[in-house]
């Protein structure tokens, strides 16, 4: 079988042979490309935000699994103070909370659920951040979105690797994220809706 290949140069060539006829402006008006590709790109970004929804939802779901859990068994724990061994300050701060065993599987679970979902948010950021390029506001809305997914991202696998003292911060921190990335949506949707 043979192979055949084109000179790039010929094809600039036939381009520019085109623009100089006039044939271009023709050729688009009988095949519109450009609308065609503007097109898919805007559903692209519609596609796009769509499952951004799909996984703040997540993440919101995955807080109140942790947040349900870590709330009951802390508010257990203050209505039965006890001092630590050796202890003598009882306004030390606490870093540590009990949790039933059976419970820690639904708390271990709830953190791994809000990875996942954070970490998807996070790459629909770096997504909608490439797709919409031409948009200087857009690039930079869904820039500073992944970002903050990558900060989150970092203090929730410190969290899982047995740094349980740190999930208040984290938690104020993904709340903090999730209300920002929620009036995102809404400003953009108030912007095209007007």
């Amino acid at each position: 079988m043979q192979r055949r290949t084109t000179d790039p140069g010929i094809l600039e060539l036939v381009g520019e042979l085109t623009d100089l006829l006039g044939l271009a402006e023709k050729i688009q008006r009988y095949l519109p490309t450009q609308r065609l590709k503007i097109q898919r790109k805007h559903r692209r970004i519609e596609r796009l935000l769509d499952d951004f929804r799909a996984a703040l939802d997540d993440s919101r779901a995955a807080m109140r699994v942790v947040t349900s859990t870590l709330q009951e068994h802390l508010a257990h724990a203050d209505s039965e103070p006890t001092q630590p061994a050796g202890a003598q300050d009882q306004n030390l701060p606490r870093i540590a909370f009990s949790i039933p065993r059976e419970e820690l599987a639904v708390y271990r679970r709830g953190i791994e659920q809000l990875q996942v979902a954070i970490r998807k948010m996070t790459n629909i950021g770096f997504d909608l951040e490439a797709t919409s390029e031409g948009v200087p506001e857009e690039t930079q809305r869904y820039y500073r979105i992944s970002e903050a997914g990558k900060s989150i991202l970092r203090a929730v696998r410190d969290v899982l690797d047995d740094n349980p003292e740190r999930l208040p911060g984290l938690v104020r921190q993904v709340e903090q994220h999730l209300a920002r990335s929620s009036r995102m949506l809404e400003e953009r949707e108030q912007w095209i809706h007007g």
